[in-house]
């Protein structure tokens, strides 16, 4: 008899959803430091919700749906299923409540909507949401080697699909960290791993050929690549080219032969590698054909003037001279 009651409620609870006329889709991302949300909203007769969140497969995730309206329900769906499909946990069984651990990685989905007879009647319902995902990641721990759309094994190599605004790579997994630097459509970028912190995918990644180039990405505006497609190497070496450029390091002195090696990316992309007199390394990054930041830690003061094929770079105090060829071939 039990086996019966808890079918026939499994089959109802998650048949509601399709009753549903107006669907509005809702991607969460938790507050900066934090591993969970609190959401207010409304629904109305046979409107529905669905809220979207990422979570690691082995973390415990807690839900509570509060409302006044006793009729208001939700169903958590697991990664690659949607309302309609079967439920992971329905709401409607427990008190609309779950607790429990996660199976897999990804992308979940928690619908909120009006139970049937509710939503025939065109009730409103002002509810409140809560979500919980724990343990919180520790972002200092070694990163393993996943992709982005799924964080089971994973490419090399990324490519940025970025449109027509430029992507920001930021120095921690989080959309309010500090931005290192930016990439335009069709960088490829070296991956480090990914994980989901603050409810969303972020991969760790880095500009080929710049150790110091490191960063994260949102997952969604990464795509599967091959290495990036650039000269042969010069032997012996990592760069596509190498040779000398005049360089000075401190102001009024005049410029002096540098050693340079370069890694091409195609598309105006490359980083190049000056070796200084004094022993010490500057990278200097290209993206679009014309200088982007660098490996300084005051990279605001990087800025460059054109003359004709050769660019004038200052950082800071140090100047250098790169002719466009040493960044596209030639």
């Amino acid at each position: 008899m039990m086996k019966l009651r808890a079918l026939s409620l499994l089959l109802f609870a998650f048949a509601l959803p399709a009753y549903a006329d107006d669907v509005k889709t809702i991607a969460v991302q938790f507050p900066p430091g934090q591993s969970g949300a609190v959401i207010k909203g409304t629904i109305k007769g046979r409107q529905s919700i669905v809220y979207t969140f990422g979570a690691e497969g082995g973390q415990n995730l807690r839900i509570v749906l509060r409302s006044k309206n006793l009729a208001t329900s939700f169903n958590l769906y697991a990664p690659g299923t949607k309302p309609g499909d079967a439920a992971l946990a329905i709401g409607d069984s427990n008190d609309n409540r779950f607790n429990g651990v996660l199976p897999q990685s990804g992308l979940y989905s928690v619908d909120v909507f009006l139970i049937r007879a509710a939503a025939r009647r065109n009730e409103t319902s002002y509810y409140t949401l809560e979500l919980k995902v724990a343990p919180k990641v520790d972002i200092s721990a070694p990163v393993k080697n996943d992709f982005a759309d799924g964080l089971q094994g994973g490419p090399d190599f990324w490519r940025v699909t970025a449109g027509a605004n430029p992507i920001a790579m930021r120095n921690a997994p989080s959309a309010h960290a500090t931005i290192v630097m930016r990439f335009t459509e069709g960088a490829i970028l070296r991956n480090r791993g990914c994980r989901i912190v603050e409810g969303t995918r972020w991969c760790q990644v880095q500009f080929p050929g710049d150790p110091k180039g490191v960063g994260w990405m949102r997952g969604d505006r990464l795509r599967e690549s091959g290495p990036p497609k650039g000269d042969v190497l010069v032997p012996g070496t990592p760069f596509h080219a190498t040779g000398t450029i005049p360089c000075a390091l401190a102001k009024g002195q005049p410029t002096s032969p540098c050693r340079f090696g370069v890694i091409r990316q195609g598309l105006g992309s490359a980083a190049v590698t000056i070796f200084l007199p004094n022993g010490a390394e500057r990278i200097i990054r290209f993206d679009k054909g014309v200088p982007s930041s660098s490996d300084a830690q005051d990279d605001a003061r990087l800025s460059f003037t054109r003359n004709a094929d050769l660019f004038l770079i200052s950082i800071n105090a140090e100047r250098y001279e790169i002719p466009d060829a040493v960044v596209n071939g030639g």
